[in-house]
Order: C-alpha cells, then sequence, then structure tokens
C-alpha cells in the first residue's frame, strides 16, 4: 500500500519524477490509491470520483510514488506512463500536472509531429539505462492507430503505466484498444453508459477491471477538508428550468422514439437499421441541443447581476 512506502520526496531531483514538496493527498484519494495498488500483480480498475475531485493529480501522484518505490528496490527498474485523453487541450492540461511531478511528456496527436519523436524516445528508454522513465499523453484516435501501436509494441508490457484519462469515452471503442497492460487505471466520474448496459458492464469489469474506488459529488460537498476547515467542493444549489420542444424537434424526437417500438407501427421513413444504442443517442443529443435552452438561458441571466456574471461558469 502507499501508505507503507517510505520515500525521502524532500531529496531535489530535477533529472526525473518527484513528489512536489507542498502537495498532499486528501484521506479519499489515499484511500483510493491504497486500494488500487494492493494488488500484487496486475493493477487495474476505475477511480469513480466527481468533477473537481483531483483525479489527475491523484493518479499522476499514484504512479510517480509508484515509480519512486521499485526504483528504491531496483536501481535497473523503468516505467512509461502513458496517459489517453479525447481532446488536445486535455492534453495540454495533463503536460503541465506531469512536469509539476518532474515528468518530461510528450503529446502524441495529429496537431503535433510526434512519430520520429515518439520513436527516438521509446529507443532511448530501451537502450540506455540513464533513460528510466517515460510519459506518453495521446489522444485516443492516435491511440487506436496503426503507427502508434507499432511503436508501443518495442515496450515491454510491464512497462507501462496505462492511465485512461475520461474513461467513459472508451465505451465504443474499447474493443479496438490494445489492453495488455499490467497496470491500467480509469478516470471518470460517469464510467457507466445509460444506453448500454452490456457494453458499459464489459468496458469497466473486463477492459478495466471494474471500480476501483468511488467519491460523490455529496461526500465532496459535504466532507470537511480538515487544512482549510472547508467542504472539498463548494456547496450549490439545483434548480431545474423546464422548456419545451420546437415542432420541428418533437416531431424527429418522437419519429427516432417510434423506431424503438417498431411492433407498433409501421417506420415512416427508411433511414438503415440503427441500433437501440444509436436510436437512444440521437435522441439525447436532441434533448441536449434544444434550442429553447438558449432563449432560457438569455432569461435567467437578465436577473444575474454584471458582478455575479463575472464569477458565472456555464457548460455548453
Amino acid at each position: 500500500k502507499l501508505n507503507e512506502i517510505s520515500i525521502n520526496t524532500d531529496i531535489e531531483n530535477d533529472l526525473g519524477p518527484k513528489i512536489p514538496k507542498d502537495y498532499e493527498l486528501r484521506y479519499y484519494q489515499e484511500d483510493a490509491l491504497n486500494k488500487f495498488f494492493a494488488a500484487k500483480q496486475n493493477k487495474k480498475g476505475i477511480f469513480k470520483h466527481c468533477t473537481a475531485a483531483g483525479k489527475t493529480f491523484e493518479s499522476i501522484y499514484g504512479v510517480t510514488r509508484y515509480f519512486l518505490d521499485q526504483k528504491h528496490d531496483k536501481k535497473n527498474y523503468k516505467l512509461c506512463t502513458l496517459v489517453t485523453v479525447e481532446y488536445d487541450h486535455l492534453a495540454i492540461q495533463w503536460k503541465e500536472a506531469l512536469e509539476d511531478f518532474g515528468w518530461k511528456p510528450m503529446i502524441c496527436s495529429s496537431s503535433y509531429g510526434w512519430e520520429q519523436k515518439l520513436a527516438k524516445a521509446i529507443n532511448n528508454f530501451r537502450t540506455l539505462k540513464s533513460s528510466d522513465n517515460l510519459a506518453i499523453i495521446v489522444l485516443n484516435d492516435t491511440f487506436m492507430g496503426t503507427k502508434f501501436n507499432n511503436l508501443l509494441s518495442d515496450l515491454e508490457q510491464k512497462e507501462i503505466f496505462f492511465i485512461g484519462d475520461e474513461c467513459h469515452h472508451h465505451h465504443s471503442r474499447f474493443e479496438r484498444m490494445p489492453n495488455h497492460f499490467e497496470h491500467m487505471l480509469g478516470l471518470s466520474a460517469t464510467p457507466e453508459n445509460p444506453y448500454d448496459d452490456e457494453k458499459s458492464d464489459e468496458m469497466i469489469n473486463n477492459f478495466y477491471g471494474g471500480i476501483a474506488h468511488e467519491y460523490t459529488i455529496e461526500q465532496g460537498i459535504n466532507d470537511i477538508d480538515p487544512t482549510t476547515g472547508e467542504t472539498y467542493l463548494t456547496p450549490f444549489d439545483y434548480h431545474l428550468h423546464r422548456i419545451d420542444f420546437t415542432e420541428s424537434e418533437n416531431e424527429e424526437y418522437m419519429r427516432l422514439t417510434r423506431k424503438l417500438f417498431p411492433t407498433r407501427g409501421i417506420d415512416d421513413d427508411d433511414d438503415g437499421n440503427l441500433s437501440i444504442e444509436t436510436i437512444l443517442s440521437l435522441r439525447a443529443a436532441i434533448i441536449s441541443n434544444a434550442s429553447g435552452k438558449i432563449s432560457k438561458l438569455e432569461d435567467l441571466l437578465k436577473n444575474v447581476s454584471d458582478k455575479d456574471k463575472y464569477y458565472t461558469l456555464i457548460y455548453s
């Protein structure tokens, strides 16, 4: 367990991964990492932690302490931290966070020229004794590509620590994703897919090895941080505001709904044999993108002062 690891984190080491002096885990993060690393062999699981619970830093803290612990016992130990993300801006955030812990990560995506750089980094990692750590951040689409996996195949399974950021994005992809890594940690506030329970269970349990730890938003807004005397997350009130579909949105929603019950009527169109998952996703998209939300938001903002608007976050 991590709390049994004895490491002098005060030692300055600018040449490799280290634990920042001023960084401390919250109790639930320590508990999550201890449970994850308790496995004697393959360490796998998902941290189902609510938004803003600190999943990025706790996972980096964990993999860094694991690396330092192994390095303490095995002088020739090497570890590659491999992080998959969905978007470029998340890759940049992960790069900055990893750098805070002394890693020197590289980003692999279509927005970056990465192939030659990755090939050189992997070759140095394999051949140079001084190159004992490697950090790769890769977008999901690139991760599943042939070029990336051909290069990655030069590494041994035991040398890779895989972290799947926002792993709910892997629902429709996990069957095509390599999963031969000994250590796999998934991160998501919502790992389940409500539109496909079977695939959801398969990804969570078979691909990632199940939910390793859960921390809910209810806990986050009620648990008191002993260092500040305040809750870990800011308490909030949740108000629902109803809107109505436009006529065209309602017609499309009902058309898709009829496809879920083919025996109750005759299809009035022919756009192929859509799966139930696809139909449910299309219906959900209509709700998510309903045009009435914009006018409702504009009405609500009329009652918000300019000062309060400055501190307002709007998610779309």
